[in-house]
Parts: C-alpha cells; sequence; structure tokens
C-alpha cells in the first residue's frame, strides 16, 4: 500500500487538499478573486504531492517543478493586484536587492561548499525564492490593507520557506519530526487567514457542533480506531533501520587463479540468550566447513572466530569424507552483538547479522563461499515475542585499512554473513509503552470537552494528565534501549507532553477569560477551544502515523 511507505506526501496531500477545499467554500461566500487563486494554488500543489505519491517524480520532474512554480505564482499574481502602485514599486525595489544578495550568497556557498547542481537542488532554491516573494507581498498587502489573511499567509509561507532550507541544505532527515509539526501548524496558519476575512456563520456552526461533548466523544472515538489501525498495519510491515553489513565481493579476485573454495554453512539450534533491547545474543549452532585437505589445512580452518563475538564453548572437531572432500563441523556456544538500530523502538523489527570470518586466511589464495540453503534454523527454536521470517547469506571480504595515506598497508581475510529477519510476533511491549501515553493524553483532551463554567474540573483534568505524562517517562525509559538518539517512542512521549502542557495554558487562558462577564465571549471561547481540539486531534494522527511509516 503506498500510503504505508510515504507518510510526509500523504500528509502533504490531505493537508493541501482540504486546503483547496476550504478555499473554494469561502470564494462561494465572497467570489473574492484571490481566494480563488488561492483554492487553485492549492489545487496545484495537491496534484504535485499526487505525483510524487505514486512515484512519478522521476519522469515528470520537470513538468512537477511547473505545476509548483505555476502555484506560487498564483499565489504571488493574487497579492500583487491587491496593493496599489507605490508598494509595486516597493515590491520591486526589495526583490532586486534580495535576488542580488541571494546570488552573491549562492556563489560563496556553490565556490567554498561545494554545492552540487542538479534539478532537485535548483527546484528547492527555486521554492524557497517564491516562499520569500510571498512573504514579501503578504508583508506589504498587510500595511496596505491591514487583512489578516496577508499577515497569516506570510506566516505560513515563512514555515514553508524555513521547510525549502533545511532540504537546501540537505538537514530534513534531522529536522523530521520539527518538519511534520511545523508543517501542521502553518496549514492552520492559512486557514485561519482565510477563515478571517468573512463572518463564516456556517464555520462557526461546524466549530459549535465540534463543541458539543456527545461529537467530540465521538471525534476521540474514531481517533482511538484510526490510531489502533494504523498500529496494527505496523505491525504487520517487516520495518527494520539496521546498517547493512559492508562486505567486498569476491569479484575483485575473479582474475586471480588458484583461489581455493571453502565452502561454509550453520544450523541454528537454539538461542540460550535473545535479548534484542540489549543487543545481547548467545546462539547455540553448528558450524561446518567442505574443503580440498590437499590444498588447506585442518588447523587453518580451526583458526575461525565471528565478528563481534566470543565462542564461549567448542567442542572437538568431527570429520567425513564425502567425494573427496573433507566436511569439518564444530559445535558451538557463541556470544554476540549486531549493528541494531532503535529508532523505531518499540515498533521496530532487526536484521541481525552473525559474521563468521577466518583472520588466519588471505582471500588471494582462500575464500569462504556460502549459499542460502548452507543457513539452516531448527524448528524447535524459541526467541521470546519475536520470530525468523526470512533468512539470507552474503560472502565476500573484509579489508581493514590501517594507514590511510598508504592504502597498501592493510589486512584482508574472508567473511562470511549469515542475515537473519526478526519480526515481531507480540504487542505487548508495543501496548505498554503507547497504550498509557494515550489514555493521559485523551484526558487532557478531555479538559477541553468539559463545561467551560466548570474551572475545578478543567484545572483537574489537564494538570492532572500533565503530571502523569511526566511520571510515565520513567516506565518508558526502563523499557527502552540506552541510546542516545531518539527512538519513536521518546518522540511520541515528547509531542504528547507539549501537547498535553499547550492544553493546560489553552485552559488556564480560557478560565482567566471567564472572568470577563460577556455572552459573546463564552461563544468564542467555544469556538477557540473547539478549533485547537480539531488541531489537537488531526496533529495527534499525522504525527502517529508519519512517524511509525517514516524509514
Amino acid at each position: 500500500m503506498i500510503f504505508l511507505h510515504e507518510p510526509i506526501t500523504v500528509i502533504n496531500l490531505i493537508l493541501c487538499s482540504l486546503t483547496a477545499i476550504f478555499s473554494f467554500f469561502i470564494f462561494r461566500k465572497t467570489k473574492d478573486q484571490f481566494i480563488l487563486k488561492i483554492a487553485l494554488a492549492f489545487c496545484f500543489f495537491a496534484l504535485a504531492h499526487l505525483i510524487t505519491l505514486f512515484q512519478l517524480n522521476i519522469i515528470l520532474t520537470t513538468p512537477l517543478i511547473i505545476i509548483r512554480t505555476m502555484a506560487y505564482l498564483l499565489i504571488i499574481w493574487g497579492i500583487y493586484k491587491k496593493i496599489d502602485s507605490y508598494l509595486k514599486l516597493k515590491f520591486w525595489g526589495y526583490l532586486s536587492i534580495f535576488i542580488v544578495l541571494f546570488s552573491v550568497i549562492f556563489f560563496i556557498s556553490s565556490k567554498y561548499f561545494l554545492i552540487k547542481l542538479n534539478l532537485y537542488f535548483l527546484s528547492e532554491v527555486t521554492n524557497f525564492i517564491l516562499c520569500l516573494t510571498v512573504i514579501l507581498l503578504g508583508y506589504l498587502a498587510n500595511k496596505n490593507h491591514n487583512f489578516p489573511i496577508f499577515k497569516y499567509i506570510a506566516i505560513g509561507f515563512a514555515i514553508f520557506a524555513f521547510f525549502h532550507l533545511i532540504k537546501i541544505v540537505n538537514m530534513d532527515h534531522i529536522f523530521f519530526i520539527h518538519l511534520i509539526i511545523t508543517r501542521l501548524i502553518a496549514y492552520f496558519i492559512i486557514f485561519a487567514g482565510i477563515y478571517s476575512i468573512i463572518k463564516a456563520e456556517t464555520l462557526d456552526k461546524i466549530l459549535l457542533y465540534a463543541s458539543n461533548v456527545k461529537v467530540q466523544i465521538t471525534i476521540i472515538t474514531l481517533m482511538v480506531a484510526v490510531l489502533v489501525f494504523l498500529f496494527y498495519k505496523q505491525n504487520k510491515t517487516f520495518s527494520f533501520t539496521d546498517p547493512k553489513t559492508d562486505l567486498k565481493t569476491i569479484k575483485a579476485f575473479s582474475d586471480e587463479k588458484n583461489i581455493n573454495e571453502i565452502r561454509t554453512g550453520i544450523f541454528i539450534k537454539n538461542f540460550p540468550e535473545f535479548d534484542i533491547v540489549k543487543n545481547e545474543f548467545t546462539v547455540n549452532a553448528i558450524v561446518w566447513f567442505e574443503f580440498d585437505p590437499n590444498l588447506v589445512s585442518l588447523d587453518k580452518i580451526k583458526s575461525f572466530s565471528f565478528d563481534k563475538g566470543n565462542i564461549l564453548k567448542q567442542e572437538d572437531v568431527q570429520t567425513k569424507i564425502i567425494n573427496d572432500k573433507l566436511w569439518a563441523y564444530f559445535e558451538v556456544i557463541v556470544s554476540f552483538s549486531s549493528n541494531l538500530d532503535y529508532k523505531l523502538f518499540p515498533l521496530e523489527d532487526h536484521k541481525i547479522y552473525l559474521k563468521l570470518l577466518n583472520n588466519k586466511m588471505d582471500p588471494n589464495s582462500e575464500i569462504l563461499v556460502s549459499y542460502n540453503t548452507d543457513l539452516q534454523i531448527s524448528e524447535e527454536i524459541f526467541t521470546n515475542d519475536w520470530k525468523i521470517i526470512n533468512t539470507e547469506v552474503e560472502y565476500g571480504y573484509s579489508e581493514e585499512i590501517l594507514d590511510k595515506n598508504e592504502p597498501d598497508k592493510s589486512t584482508k581475510y574472508p567473511i562470511v554473513s549469515f542475515e537473519l529477519d526478526f519480526q515481531k510476533s507480540g504487542i505487548r511491549k508495543t501496548l505498554a509503552i503507547f497504550l498509557p501515553l494515550y489514555m493521559v493524553f485523551f484526558l487532557s483532551l478531555f479538559s477541553l470537552i468539559l463545561n467551560t463554567k466548570d474551572t475545578t474540573g478543567i484545572l483537574s483534568l489537564s494538570v492532572g494528565s500533565t503530571s502523569a505524562l511526566i511520571f510515565d517517562l520513567v516506565a518508558i525509559e526502563n523499557m527502552s534501549p540506552n541510546v542516545r538518539y531518539f527512538t519513536v517512542s521518546n518522540t511520541i512521549y515528547t509531542i504528547l507532553l507539549i501537547s498535553s502542557f499547550i492544553v493546560l495554558l489553552l485552559n488556564i487562558y480560557t478560565i482567566k477569560s471567564l472572568n470577563i462577564q460577556n455572552p459573546e465571549n463564552e461563544k468564542n471561547l467555544k469556538l477557540f477551544r473547539s478549533y485547537f481540539f480539531i488541531f489537537f486531534i488531526l496533529s495527534t494522527i499525522l504525527t502517529t502515523y508519519a512517524l511509525i511509516f517514516y524509514k
């Protein structure tokens, strides 16, 4: 399913489509050509994201750039028509100064930072410049008319400009979570700007309807159903981010003659210790080799070892002659670790590597070869909450350069990588981490449902849920791997904690505002709380979706 593999593109498509629909709705009320241009612009943006979603951007790169440029130009033209002649002159003056400054900065950057000029880079630079143009025009139009819509559009596109700047400097993977949240904020700001140009009674009715307790409980129930579906689909998807083993293929020695091949295999009997969180494994296995005893000595074969592992026990070698070749096997118990990545914890699957090597061999004369059928696993194997869904074998050689200035000073030795794909077979840990988090956050959202006059209940629920989230960190840390970077559980926890704290601030603001005796004020507070309730519902679903499916 495409929507599971491109979460960011799907989110962009949804938000652009909603903005376009919302703008068309406002246009029907106002007949304002500027709003129509915004609606058409976001239709173009949605089309661009749709092309990217179906991976047609590779063959439609140039049309994609044209579509996005047209979208920006529609907004620029719409705002440009709204300002007077004097401000138009100021706009061209500011734009000329900006282009000169940007050209100088771009020239210096390309010269000293060796920027690679490709179509993707130029596209992001173009988008960045167009965003800044929208910001400049929005600022001038706001001074000219003092309409909130221009200010909101300028702020929204300032956030979009930040996105493109992050992509230009190739740091979007670092600011991934920030981009999701700020993108949502940007669209809600633009929504607020479009909404501000009229007194939309219909929209007010929708927001007031959404403030009804039964409706909000229904919305939260639907939200729970969506979250359950997302976690269920993720649990059925094999997702791993473990780094691939780095082996040099034997093709480097394909022209060499007299290379002796030693067939290598392993039969895994069981795992006496299997702890993925601690990255500690102990395997009981039979390792075997098949070779020509006239060309390779058994003593050299006995010198095998395991990368990132220790042989705890090794039985005496057993041998047989099969088809004029010596078949030797060893029963071993090995403790080892693997290069595991926990960014998706606790939703991750893993590819575990057991690497057998022999540093007494020279790949110029001997090489270990192995195939997928040479890795066998006992049917009675037990690995707690994990199941093996696939196995693979790679062979080649590893090279360690001892002096970077003199590459000839290096060591090489043959290596076989036995790869095991482990998928989660249970959801106990996932439920133990996420269920309390979301339940407490839902309690925080319930504080937005309570009657605004029930100040004690609102504050108690909001403060209690925020405090519970803070204390929940201890339980999460005890179950999490000891890594320095943020995992999915850490990121979702941080988002929910910040959201809960914002809800607390909104509730404090509501209580303070209620001191002003004004019926209209109470209605506006209901609209205000309903608007943020919808924002938190959407942001929670979309950020969760993006985080658990992002690779």
